[in-house]
């Protein structure tokens, strides 16, 4: 506890050294005497004013023009906090100067007397957590005061954490801040001027909670070198880095909400960028002229874009793009990521995009580049490990340009979802596309009438016209397309994956050197699929137009369909997995690898050239409980004959094995004309002196070709009615049933 007492002095001004105003607690420098700053922390302690003379319980001064040779230095800062705080009396600011604003921040405590600010610079603010039981005393050259209950108390919008001076305008608090500062936003506010991040700041706005709204927008002029037309947006950050938190910000045209210069733009978790014009002009929300955007906050168009960046890097980690605003006619809409080199041209250096999080909702092309625009030397290239990402009414990433796309990481399976409802997940013309990992689906709303074979007039049109025809493929490749879009090879490699189109492909590939009466494109290909699972309503896999050199780029991978065509030539054997219903067909070297991961009832197919006609190969299993006995790999139409029983426990009777419900005998042999998986049936018997128990008996069948016999019970005991029922295959009828005592 602090408590003033009065003295007799009546000074009511800091003058000098020696004549110092009453109060509890004076902060503050003004004669050369005191050459430091002053700043004071009051933590859970209780100041009261001394009890006559009406003097204050807290006053606050700093140098002023009269004070230091006209040449103020040094400045006053007070910070009172804690729960247990009480200030009992008044509190009064004072003197001061443009170079050395005085502050006062009070929060948590409670303030029983009145604010009184006969400064014209300092600044008082009484935050959201004070209790505040006085009035507040200014004129109109009052600095500003700030009490959270009273937001329109000295119209105050913002606070610079760092220092505590409290400003009437954002721009003013910005303009003032020093490397490092924070700028806290102290109540929603209407912007009628676009907001200026100067050169070399590192500012970061804490919206406090509220709604930044910014009216207007100034002209951002790119780089001499660079063919970016000039735009407009309501925010450019020309700092070294601009941090957003904990808010809102709203541009209400239709320009960019934030251009970032060649500085870092970070939009936190917690904040909203969010762009509420109706009128599609194809701006976006955040331009990045070469800079460094990292975002895992909500980013929202309501008739335009997400993020455009010439050059620079953007990393997404979280979050949220969405621009999904659509027009049919003219066809238009919003893009969530669009990707191009610094210079807008192929001769400038290409963006770098990683994108591992978050989620990217865009009604025209979630992400896209241009062969124009974003290659070249040093093209633009993107990561994605993680995040979902869509685009409703066209392709989700369109990728024509030089660069690498790569989607998920190599060693792992996981990665990124990327759907497509009415086009396909990925469409690719040039440049490089490798995927890991991550689950591809294309046109997953389309239906049986959108369903297109690749034909000769599709290829034709790929040949005449650019841009994105959208097939509804998990992945399109479109090889020698035409001029523009043969100035880099074009690489696919997918080593794993999950690719699905219900109404078309998982991959279809194309080669438009197939077109009708065309010029020949020189452009080099390459095509490899090494894993990865693929299911699609018209095939897991087309090359149908394609060279036949070049269709021989499959060497591993899950099928819905046999893609024996476009194997190459060391893969000798197919596996047909009944465990793996959608995608049943895998591709091995040889016959024993596939035998090595065969399940049972699977069917292996070797069609290695020493074998000539390809030959089928059936599993047949043999079961012990819950363990594989034994495997056999029987050529179709071949004999299998039961082997004799396996080990069991010494109070166990072997029975017999069974297929199907029914009991055969070891020594039983069949013709093989499909997968069997036979299990081996006991039945439990006393031990020597245990006791007695009911003996039961189990049915020897002798069964022709043509059927099979159901018994039950398998193991009837003494007087048990037993069933017989005989199951002819298809062609076959029961010709006669004997029974017989067992012998």
């Amino acid at each position: 506890t602090l408590t003033g007492k009065f003295n007799g002095s009546d000074v009511t001004s800091w003058t000098d050294g020696n004549n110092v105003p009453m109060a509890a607690l004076v902060v503050g420098s003004q004669t050369n005497a005191y050459k430091a700053n002053a700043v004071c922390d009051v933590v859970n302690t209780t100041i009261n004013a001394p009890t006559v003379n009406e003097k204050p319980a807290v006053y606050v001064s700093s140098n002023d023009t009269k004070h230091n040779n006209n040449n103020p230095e040094f400045t006053a800062k007070l910070n009172i906090s804690g729960t247990n705080t009480e200030i009992n009396g008044d509190m009064v600011v004072a003197d001061g100067s443009e170079a050395q604003k005085a502050s006062v921040v009070v929060e948590d405590a409670t303030v029983t007397g009145d604010i009184t600010n006969n400064s014209e610079v300092s600044s008082i603010a009484l935050l959201e957590t004070v209790t505040f039981n006085g009035t507040v005393t200014t004129t109109e050259t009052s600095g500003p005061v700030y009490v959270a209950s009273d937001e329109n108390a000295g119209n105050v919008v913002a606070m610079n954490a760092d220092t505590g001076l409290l400003y009437k305008t954002l721009q003013a608090a910005i303009d003032e801040a020093a490397s490092g500062d924070t700028v806290t936003l102290l109540k929603d506010i209407a912007s009628g001027a676009a907001i200026i991040i100067g050169l070399n700041q590192d500012l970061t706005l804490d919206l406090g909670g509220h709604t930044l709204t910014v009216q207007k927008t100034v002209s951002v002029v790119d780089d001499e070198e660079s063919n970016v037309e000039n735009f407009l947006a309501h925010i450019v950050n020309n700092g070294d880095s601009l941090v957003i938190r904990n808010g809102t910000i709203v541009g209400d045209s239709a320009a960019a909400v934030i251009a970032n210069r060649s500085g870092t733009l970070e939009i936190k978790s917690d904040a909203t960028i969010q762009s509420t014009s109706d009128i599609y002009n194809n701006s976006a929300i955040i331009v990045n002229l070469g800079g460094t955007v990292e975002t895992s906050g909500q980013l929202i168009s309501t008739a335009n874009c997400g993020i455009r960046t010439y050059g620079g890097t953007v990393n997404m980690t979280g979050g949220r793009i969405e621009a999904t605003y659509f027009n049919e006619d003219p066809w238009g809409g919003g893009s969530g990521l669009t990707i191009f080199n610094r210079g807008y041209n192929n001769e400038s250096a290409g963006a770098k995009v990683t994108i591992s999080g978050g989620t990217i909702d865009a009604a025209v092309f979630a992400i896209s580049t241009n062969n124009l625009y974003s290659g070249g030397g040093n093209p633009s290239n993107l990561t994605i490990t993680g995040g979902t990402v869509t685009a409703v009414e066209s392709s989700t990433i369109y990728w024509p340009s030089a660069g690498t796309l790569t989607i998920g990481t190599k060693g792992s399976t996981s990665g990124p979802t990327i759907n497509s409802p009415k086009g396909s997940s990925v469409e690719i013309c040039s440049g490089t596309l490798n995927v890991y990992g991550g689950t591809l689906n294309g046109g997953t709303e389309m239906t049986s009438d959108d369903s297109y074979a690749t034909d000769q007039s599709l290829v034709n049109g790929y040949r005449k016209n650019s841009g994105s025809a959208g097939t509804g493929d998990a992945v399109t490749v479109i090889s020698r397309r035409g001029s523009g879009y043969d100035t880099a090879q074009l690489n696919v490699n997918i080593e794993g994956g999950t690719f699905t189109s219900p109404q078309n492909y998982g991959v279809r590939y194309m080669d438009c050197n197939l077109a009708e009466s065309e010029t020949k494109i020189e452009q080099t290909v390459d095509v490899k699929i090494t894993g990865g699972s693929f299911d699609g309503g018209i095939a897991a896999v087309d090359a149908e137009f394609v060279k036949e050199d070049d269709k021989d780029f499959i060497s591993g991978g899950n099928y819905s369909n046999s893609v024996i065509d476009y194997l190459t030539d060391d893969m000798t054997a197919q596996l047909y997995s009944t465990s793996d219903p959608e995608t049943p067909y895998s591709y091995y070297r040889d016959v024993a690898a596939a035998q090595n991961a065969a399940g049972p009832n699977d069917v292996i197919t070797d069609f290695s050239p020493d074998v000539g006609t390809s030959v089928t190969y059936y599993t047949i299993t043999l079961n012990n409980g819950d363990t594989v006995y034994n495997k056999y790999f029987i050529k179709a139409n071949g004999s299998f004959t039961l082997p004799s029983a396996p080990s069991g426990s010494s109070n166990q009777r072997f029975d017999g094995w069974s297929l199907y419900g029914t009991l055969y005998q070891p020594g039983q042999t069949f013709t093989v004309t499909k997968p069997m998986t036979f299990d081996a049936m006991w039945t439990e018997v006393s031990s020597s002196g245990s006791g007695s128990s009911d003996p039961s008996y189990s049915p020897v069948l002798d069964v022709s070709d043509g059927g099979t016999i159901k018994v039950s019970p398998r193991t009837p005991e003494a007087g048990d009615k037993v069933t017989i029922t005989p199951d002819p295959d298809s062609g076959y009828e029961v010709g006669e049933v004997t029974v017989t005592d067992r012998s």
